[in-house]
């Protein structure tokens, strides 16, 4: 009572055993974890702790997925980390140079067991788990236990990696208070990744587990004998299905989505057949798309209900495939700040070069039978749709409409507010 109730829960409270799974990937828990080592850039700088999202299976205890990144935990972390639990991992064993043993774990889970973060409660989960067939459950509050497989494993991971490595934090300051693991840090993203795929395959997943009594790989394989596993068959890429939603209006001319433009024909024939197949009333309704925030180069448009997506790609010049998302906002930021600051340029320049553009145009049109392009032309250049003409300053010495003498004008331009100017199209001065 000193404590509260929850303290008290967790010190006394009777803990049941959960639910129990059948057969590899009916329950699969997922968590995420800050990494107990700090890493380094290849020259050395310190980059700090990584976050590590795992995925485990409870029937045979086999990891079935992990990722790890510096990305805050979010809907990205959930996505990768799904799409390696899917997959099958020879690309991912192929890259870091092989394995003594085989890593067989992939497939589609059942039921997704996770805690209330908001990553979890997202849309884009929400939307892929549908897709793909999961169920997710929801463990309560402050309830770990109710995860208890991956929440063990993060403790299974540090004593076999973690606190092995140079640049460790451990737990907690108190276990090493005289260490800097900053200074001893040496470790990079790309090494720990390696060390933490051997680690899995070499050593967790065939040492014996204390709960199963045989190793995780050997539960495994003789639990995919008697229920083979579901894999994903689907014609939308995966990437698609695990995509981050959003809602956007379809135009004419396509998507506009983070600043990009996205647009195709084949989009433009989906919108024609959804503005045949649905009520008036809903042509205007904003429709879904996935992307994803690794890829800026494509999305997918689900233009009809209940119809398969459209891979529409990017038509701006500086968006090709394998752009981030990140990358695409860091570049807007540039921009912006570009045109917030213009640069300084010589008094005059801009009002010379102007009128020389101008005197260009006059010319043309004085040799062109066709007056009312000319004049059309000449408004789209100076201000806009009216038609105008360059204006004449009050010194009657210098002809109307010529350039010859604006250069010795060009040290002290003329202010538009103060003098008198007479704009005057270039129809009435073809005719004087």
């Amino acid at each position: 009572a000193r404590y509260g109730r929850r303290e008290a829960d967790r010190r006394f409270k009777h803990v049941q055993k959960g639910t129990v799974a059948c057969y590899p990937l009916h329950i699969v828990e997922i968590d995420h974890t800050v990494a107990d080592v700090i890493l380094t850039l290849p020259d050395g700088t310190p980059l700090g702790r990584p976050n590590l999202t795992v995925a485990i299976d409870r029937y045979s205890r086999a990891v079935v997925g992990f990722h790890l990144s510096f990305d805050p935990p979010g809907w990205v972390s959930v996505m990768r980390c799904l799409a390696n639990v899917i997959r099958p991992k020879d690309g991912l064993l192929s890259k870091i140079g092989g394995t003594e043993f085989d890593w067989p774990c992939y497939g589609i889970p059942s039921i997704l067991v996770v805690d209330n973060g908001p990553e979890f409660h997202s849309q884009s989960l929400i939307d892929s788990a549908g897709i793909l067939g999961m169920e997710i459950r929801y463990c309560p509050g402050k309830e770990p236990n109710y995860k208890g497989v991956v929440e063990r494993y993060f403790g299974t991971l540090n004593s076999l990696l973690f606190h092995n490595l140079p640049g460790t934090t451990r737990s907690s300051p108190r276990d090493n208070p005289d260490e800097n693991p900053t200074k001893r840090a040496v470790i990079t993203r790309e090494e720990l990744e390696r060390l933490l795929t051997r680690t899995i395959v070499d050593q967790y997943m065939v040492r014996s587990h204390r709960m199963i009594l045989e190793a995780p790989l050997d539960r495994w394989v003789d639990g995919v004998r008697e229920t083979p596993v579901r894999p994903y068959i689907g014609n939308t890429p995966l990437s698609a299905v695990l995509g981050a939603v959003e809602f956007r209006t379809l135009r004419r001319e396509g998507i506009n989505f983070k600043t990009l433009t996205y647009g195709s024909e084949e989009l433009a024939l989906a919108r024609r057949r959804r503005m045949a197949l649905l009520p008036k009333n809903r042509h205007s309704e904003k429709v879904k798309i996935k992307f994803d925030s690794s890829d800026m180069g494509r999305i997918w448009v689900y233009a009809i209900p209940n119809e398969a997506p459209v891979e529409v790609p990017c038509i701006d010049f500086d968006a090709t495939d394998g752009i981030p998302l990140w990358q695409i906002r860091e570049a807007r930021r540039v921009q912006v700040e570009r045109a917030s600051n213009p640069r300084p340029r010589p008094k005059g320049s801009l009002y010379g070069a102007t009128s020389h553009v101008q005197q260009e145009i006059l010319d043309s049109g004085e040799r062109s039978k066709r007056k009312g392009r000319t004049n059309k032309a000449l408004g789209r250049v100076t201000y806009g749709e009216e038609p105008v003409f360059l204006p004449r300053p009050d010194d009657p010495s210098i002809p109307y409409g010529s350039t010859n003498d604006w250069d010795d004008l060009s040290g002290s331009e003329p202010d538009l507010d103060d003098q008198n100017w007479e704009i005057r199209s270039l129809s009435d001065e073809l005719e004087d």
